[in-house]
């Protein structure tokens, strides 16, 4: 039921704005499975190739061709495909001279179900179907968000009794909460802008400086779409970032055509004069500027996407706000005059007064520090090259830490426990309890742990499958525990958790891990054999494990099941007997052999034929497994072929090609 209606609520998400790509991916795929046992083979003398070959023969959907008659074409087709348990039941294995037939329900037992039972989803301790939206190339989140927000309303009513649809992780109000901060910052660094520069310039230059920042940053969202910009929070942040050096360039303009209307130079004379005086400096620092951003588009990698867009907004800002403090804020400033002393109003004085003690602090204060720093200036240099090695110094102790980028703690926590090949289900379900009771107890410990009220962890899902258990972990708001890092729940729960020794890596994620990166020290090791590789690692991680720093060490060498390796016995060929028979044939009876697949719902499903699931759980079943020649021979797996245990191999890395 769960799963039916999983599909369903896809197929309504997906049709909502903006959540074309919606993944069910919990969904576990519909298989019909045959199972024959080998009595029964032996029983009537078959095959899984006879067996195959005989429903192939019967469950048909094919095309005949054509029939173009003088009143019009008739298709030509069968249509005869078996679809559920019952169709595939009724298809007849074989018929003898007497008429007596067998059918394949006489020989096999047909389950039209899911593929595997190996896999559990959960939420609040519920089972659950899991959806995942991906981003199309154009998207608004924004109205994604509310469009799925009232779908969540609005679905309950119409769900099956028992089923709640809930939102687990929503990034759009993230999105939004965080682009509703950064839009209040900088409209309030706008008006800060202003406010500064009124205290200091008339407020005709104020004002239009300010509009010329905020023209600087229209012209730069109108290209933004020419050149792939999206306003998110990377671009957002840029353009705070950027905002400082268009003040500079419309102020540097503004004060020096005020200056020469001070001077006596009014009109378009004077605008333009002030124009032309520090043209040479502001270009210069605009087009340094711009040169500095350039190399950060040419990075590869997922970082490139970062930095490409911080790049092409501050260079778009800074080319328009050169355009506009050379071409469009003279034109402004050419209509102010100046004022004479018997006309200043009480606020010009109070603003004469705030820049006359600016101006007696630069000649009072600043220009006999600027002098004196000048006169020795070889002990000036000498006092910040010493701060430069002294510097460098605390980042080669460590006492400076460095990240190239710095982690950015989340309002989640990730669990992933990685299995080695070959794990039951039955221990992967222990280990789900195992991380279930660290929520739990973390939740019952919360107001002795962290002073708080109520469940820390208020949105709990976990995913089991056949090599891993994973925790998605939605945290209560950070309001509520502004005093308390998400890193410190983690180490609590991991504390709770406790250890498991038969996993290869256990992982507590705190951060966002924007880039695809981890934190940690990474080694890499190569070697032509693999024992030695091995034994390296060995040695490196126990070496590792003994500094008091490290909290725990991971490797690469997953590991896998162990293999049964078969090897011919001598002769088997003069039976006719291959090496390819023998492992086709135990592949038949154990993977199975896929027969046909099936339309449903939009979906493959396979058709195969295997041995029943409780035979498939043994290997005493090989004990009585035949191999069977083209000629009919019968004969026994263990008489034809040795079998080896041996080491698996899941996967191999290889790094300048070893």
């Amino acid at each position: 039921t769960l799963q039916r209606a999983g599909e369903d609520l896809r197929r309504k998400i997906s049709q909502l704005s903006g959540m074309q790509l919606t993944n069910h991916i919990s969904k576990i795929a519909e298989q019909v499975t045959i199972e024959v046992s080998e009595e029964s083979l032996r029983r009537y003398n078959l095959t899984f190739n006879q067996v195959a070959e005989a429903i192939r023969g019967s469950s048909v959907n094919q095309s005949a061709g054509v029939v173009e008659t003088s009143g019009g074409n008739l298709q030509l087709r069968a249509r005869s495909l078996a679809d559920n348990a019952d169709d595939f039941g009724h298809i007849i294995i074989r018929q003898t001279q007497s008429g007596g037939v067998i059918r394949v329900r006489d020989i096999a037992t047909i389950k039209d179900e899911f593929e595997t039972d190996d896999f559990d989803a959960a939420f609040a301790g519920q089972p659950t179907a899991i959806f995942e939206v991906l981003s199309p190339d154009e998207m608004n989140i924004t109205e994604t968000g509310k469009a799925i927000r009232k779908f969540e309303k609005e679905i309950q009513d119409s769900l099956p009794h028992g089923l709640k649809f809930r939102i687990w992780t929503d990034g759009s109000t993230l999105f939004d909460s965080r682009m509703s901060l950064i839009g209040k910052n900088a409209i309030s660094g706008l008006v800060l802008v202003l406010v500064i520069l009124i205290l200091f310039l008339r407020p005709a230059v104020a004002i239009w400086v300010t509009v010329g920042i905020t023209a600087a940053f229209a012209g730069a969202i109108g290209v933004a779409p020419f050149f792939g910009i999206t306003l998110n929070m990377i671009s957002l942040f840029a353009f705070l970032l950027v905002i400082g050096i268009v003040v500079d360039d419309a102020i540097v303009v503004g004060e020096a055509a005020h200056l020469h209307v001070e001077n006596g130079i009014s009109g378009e004379r004077g605008a333009i004069g002030g124009a032309n005086m520090v043209i040479k400096p502001v270009y210069f620092a605009v087009i340094t500027t711009i040169l500095m951003f350039i190399p950060f588009m040419l990075m590869s990698g997922p970082i490139r996407a970062i930095f490409e867009q911080i790049s092409l907004v501050v260079i778009a800002v800074l080319i328009f706000s050169l355009i506009e403090a050379f071409f469009v804020l003279p034109a402004h400033l050419r209509h102010m005059k100046p004022i004479p002393h018997n006309q200043e109003n009480r606020f010009l004085r109070f603003q004469n007064n705030i820049a006359n003690g600016l101006v007696s602090f630069a000649q009072k204060r600043f220009r006999p520090a600027a002098g004196f720093v000048i006169r020795y200036r070889y002990a000036t240099l000498a006092t910040f090259v010493g701060l430069f090695i002294f510097a460098g110094g605390m980042l080669k102790a460590g006492i400076a830490p460095i990240a190239f980028i710095p982690e950015v703690e989340g309002d989640s926590i990730e669990v992933d426990a990685r299995l080695p090949e070959g794990t039951t289900f039955e221990r992967l379900k222990q280990i789900r309890d195992q991380v279930n009771a660290g929520i739990v107890t973390l939740n019952d410990n919360s107001e002795q742990d962290f002073g708080i009220e109520g469940d820390i962890i208020t949105r709990p899902g976990v995913v089991t499958d056949s090599r891993s258990v994973r925790a998605f972990l939605g945290l209560i708001d950070v309001e509520a525990r502004s005093h308390i890092s998400t890193k410190d729940i983690a180490d609590k729960l991991e504390e709770y958790v406790g250890p498991v020794p038969d996993a290869f890596r256990v992982r507590y994620q705190h951060t966002r891990d924007t880039l695809g990166g981890r934190g940690g020290l990474f080694y890499g090791v190569s070697s032509s054999d693999p024992e030695d590789l091995t034994n390296a690692l060995l040695d490196i991680k126990s070496e590792l494990d003994s500094y008091a720093a490290v909290a725990r060490t991971w490797d690469g060498l997953e590991s896998s099941a162990q293999e049964m390796q078969f090897v011919l016995k001598p002769g088997a060929e003069t039976l006719g007997i291959t090496l390819s028979d023998v492992t086709t044939q135990v592949r038949q009876a154990f993977f199975g052999l896929e027969v046909q697949r099936l339309p449903r719902d939009g979906e493959d499903v396979r058709v195969m034929v295997r041995y029943p699931n409780s035979a498939r759980e043994s290997i005493d079943s090989l004990e009585t497994l035949r191999i069977r020649t083209s000629s009919g021979v019968e004969v026994p797996l263990y008489s034809v072929a040795n079998v080896n245990f041996r080491e698996g191999v899941s996967r191999i890395r290889r790094r300048d090609r070893q």
